[in-house]
């Protein structure tokens, strides 16, 4: 039943449904009772923000894995992409950019350590298993995330998803909440 709601609800077919459900549970390591939760997330996040469940489902392809990896859920990974959505950076751009975002935060080069260093951090003070996707990025604009230290910190590529993250948490949270508030919406 949760995957026909999903193709309902995403205006796609049950098979693609299927498959992206399934992917995603496969990719935060969750069991087949938990697609329901995992479409709830697509659905209300897709409902609230500027992204498709479509979208979504190709931003979590690129993200996911990482994001389970350094602790994240599926509500959690899916409220940054709806914040990412919502600046317009959708789909595999949104996917990529949270995935390299992550990449940078793992393993920072002396560059990244220097910018951090000048807005008073480390890296061990951005621990994303930690603090949470919300609390790094309120760290980094607490100790004033601009443009060239978002370059350096995250390179060309992701300093636009991180400006934007940096700049949205609150937005975060309202749609990580929403994930919680809001379980069954899909049905």
């Amino acid at each position: 039943p949760a995957t026909l709601n999903l193709a309902a609800a995403g205006v796609i077919s049950l098979g693609d449904a299927a498959d992206m459900a399934s992917n995603i549970v496969k990719q935060f390591q969750l069991e087949a009772e938990d697609t329901v939760r995992v479409v709830d997330a697509l659905v209300i996040v897709s409902n609230r923000s500027n992204t498709s469940v479509q979208q979504l489902g190709e931003a979590l392809a690129y993200a996911g894995p990482v994001a389970k990896a350094v602790g994240l859920t599926v509500e959690q990974t899916a409220a940054a992409i709806g914040v990412l959505g919502d600046a317009g950076i959708q789909a595999s751009r949104a996917g990529t950019g949270l995935r390299g975002s992550f990449s940078s935060l793992l393993g920072p080069t002396e560059k990244a350590k220097k910018a951090l260093g000048s807005m008073g951090l480390e890296a061990k003070d951005l621990d994303v298993t930690t603090l949470g996707l919300v609390g790094v990025f309120d760290k980094l604009a607490a100790g004033g995330l601009n443009a060239e230290k978002a370059v350096a910190i995250f390179g060309r590529r992701q300093a636009a998803t991180a400006l934007i993250m940096a700049q949205s948490t609150a937005r975060m949270r309202e749609l990580e909440l929403a994930t919680v508030i809001a379980a069954g919406e899909a049905q």
